[in-house]
């Protein structure tokens, strides 16, 4: 079966980035991909840094309403449940490697965090997302790892598409 990925890459034809991420479970849950980007740091935070394109890069997220605040933004987060949509407020950030959401409040998440990470290479960026999300929910450890996994793996073929695509 091909990945998602594999087809998001085959339709921006850009066989150079033909690398799939690699995904590791760590220890307090936390979801980490790693993948290297035929792209600068800058064209990657150009697009990483609005926010509300994560419903172009992910079929899970159905709405982005964003209200900046100085550096960061407020983000009102609708996203794809099992039989329902489920909300979060959260503030997205840069830092210096990259950005950072953190949960502001949720009673559909008990936990919500995300990073990216970027590290310039020679050819292209080095980077890494991490994510971890504790939905207020009976969802098993299991099926939640292999749907984040599944939907981070998307996301990274579209963004491939977006950097390659005018």
């Amino acid at each position: 079966m091909v990945s998602a990925f594999v087809m998001w890459v085959a339709l921006a034809g850009s066989p150079a980035q033909a690398a799939e991420p690699t995904f590791e479970v760590l220890p307090d849950g936390t979801i980490e991909a790693r993948m290297h980007f035929d792209a600068t740091v800058d064209e990657l935070r150009a697009v990483i840094s609005n926010p509300k394109v994560r419903q172009d890069l992910s079929s899970d997220v159905y709405s982005v309403d964003v209200k900046p605040e100085g550096r960061c933004s407020k983000l009102q987060i609708s996203t794809r449940g099992m039989f329902r949509p489920l909300a979060v407020l959260s503030v997205f950030c840069p830092t210096d490697s990259g950005f950072k959401e953190s949960l502001v409040s949720s009673s559909d998440f008990t936990h919500y965090e995300q990073e990216w990470s970027f590290t310039p290479r020679a050819n292209g960026t080095d980077v890494v997302f991490r994510t971890h999300s504790v939905p207020n929910l009976p969802v098993p450890t299991a099926v939640l790892n292999n749907s984040t996994q599944s939907s981070v793996s998307d996301m990274f073929g579209k963004l491939v598409v977006r950097l390659v695509t005018p």
